[in-house]
């Protein structure tokens, strides 16, 4: 059979137009999910680093207004023994145990596919296959990072922020990082900070959205001075992401192994008396700040 080039072009417009709708269709509740393993460490004084804990994770992020319901995670060779996600509008969290040692988190959570179930707002459940794996090396975890903080082109003391100054936080070399081969998203880095509530007060931004985010090649990230009041305590981790990624029905998917640090800093000056009052124990921004494992293995 033969078209025309007149009634050729309005059916690629139709196949096109189908085929835009399936994309709508199956990315307008969910914008990616990842699966991955970290480790967390909390830099020293001397710009060494001590051993939090080894983790397993998985998140959905949401899109704008997209609705997820029946969220679930499981290894297809243990669907009877599911971890159920929670969160809020935003983002839905799984977290496993966390571990003195990767061996044991290993064991607790070994390579291979996971699959995230999960129902969409118009019924339609989603089972999504990711699969993580070392490729043959020992470990895919980054090795530690170590933060060093800068102000007017000068090395600052964590102990002595200027509060008045936009402060550049700069990391050790992401010397396993990486382009995406697929195209999708390269290796990334996250710098987040928090307040002494344990409130996360600004994010380097991350993937799929309109917001700017840092890959394997960026160096340094500028906290505003206006994020930053005197006389007070503030947290801050900075995170390199190694990544394999892929697509589910239009889903982007990331499997991930990764290494976070987590460093708390001090601004100079007198606390502002409109301040709410710091409590006596900082609370963590994030449960890998957490210096008591679930299990010690």
């Amino acid at each position: 059979m033969r078209f025309s080039a007149d009634k050729l072009i309005p059916i690629i417009f139709f196949f096109l137009s189908v085929q835009a709708g399936a994309v709508e269709n199956e990315r307008r509740d969910v914008s990616f999910v990842v699966l991955g393993k970290t480790s967390n460490y909390r830099q020293l004084p001397d710009v060494g680093h001590r051993l939090l804990n080894y983790h397993f994770f998985a998140e959905i992020f949401l899109q704008d207004k997209g609705s997820v319901t029946d969220a679930l995670l499981y290894r297809p060779d243990k669907p009877d023994t599911p971890l159920y996600f929670k969160g809020d509008s935003s983002v839905l969290e799984v977290h496993g145990g966390r571990y003195r040692s990767e061996q044991a988190l290993d064991e607790e959570y070994p390579d291979g596919e996971y699959i995230f179930s999960y129902r969409l707002a118009d019924g339609v459940v989603i089972s999504q296959p990711v699969f993580i794996h070392r490729g043959g090396k020992a470990s895919r975890i980054p090795d530690p990072i170590s933060i060093y903080l800068w102000q007017q082109g000068q090395p600052v003391s964590p102990s002595r922020v200027d509060p008045e100054k936009n402060l550049t936080v700069r990391w050790s070399a992401f010397a396993s990082g990486n382009a995406d081969v697929n195209g999708i998203v390269d290796d990334l880095i996250f710098v987040v900070t928090g307040n002494c509530h344990g409130e996360k007060i600004d994010h380097s931004g991350g993937p799929f959205g309109s917001a700017d985010y840092l890959t394997y090649a960026a160096t340094e990230y500028v906290i505003p001075a206006s994020k930053l009041q005197p006389g007070e305590t503030f947290q801050l981790f900075v995170e390199q992401a190694e990544m394999d990624t892929g697509e589910y029905k239009y889903i982007p998917e990331i499997a991930t192994y990764a290494v976070t640090t987590f460093l708390d800093i001090r601004t100079s000056g007198e606390k502002l008396k409109s301040r709410s009052a710091c409590p006596g124990v900082m609370p963590a921004m994030d449960g890998g700040q957490t210096d008591r494992p679930k299990k010690i293995n």
